[in-house]
């Protein structure tokens, strides 16, 4: 990670009964869909459709991501399951929105740096991960520095 300062002790704010996977926002005022790489990462591996339905959400770092074990094991898989195409690691049958991700998916032929962060808000924005805590910039235990501030 080369652009996030941790501003206490990274597990000091995370109860050993918290189920929440953590995720921390970049530069607050902008959205998704008004970012040129993040709008291109969820719009070139899922389409126009998925982008429309999460790029009025802020973006959510993919670099810093922060849990429990259950937490982290479910978002590893969905994010695996979806980088690597595998029906096997995703619960598609129980989850509608899931699915729907996931014949969106072109993976692994859009595959380029920094396209996890597209899988990454696309996870977190369409709600299919549990449990999940969006911290906002201003409140958060991490900074993210962006590599170009938004105003």
């Amino acid at each position: 990670v080369r652009d996030t300062y941790f501003q206490s002790d990274p597990f000091e704010f995370m109860s050993p009964t918290d189920k929440n996977l953590n995720v921390f926002q970049g530069v607050e005022s902008m959205k998704i869909s008004q970012c040129g790489w993040n709008s291109a990462w969820v719009s070139d591996c899922f389409g126009k459709e998925i982008l429309n339905s999460i790029g009025n959400n802020p973006i959510i770092c993919s670099g810093v991501t922060s849990g429990f074990r259950e937490a982290v094991i479910t978002y590893t898989s969905y994010m695996s399951g979806l980088i690597l195409s595998s029906k096997e690691e995703l619960d598609l049958a129980n989850n509608m929105i899931l699915s729907k991700i996931m014949k969106a998916s072109i993976f692994p032929s859009c595959e380029r740096n920094g396209v996890d962060q597209g899988i990454h808000n696309v996870l977190i924005h369409s709600n299919v991960l549990p449990n999940v805590k969006i911290w906002q910039q201003s409140t958060s235990p991490v900074a993210n520095m962006q590599s170009k501030l938004a105003i």
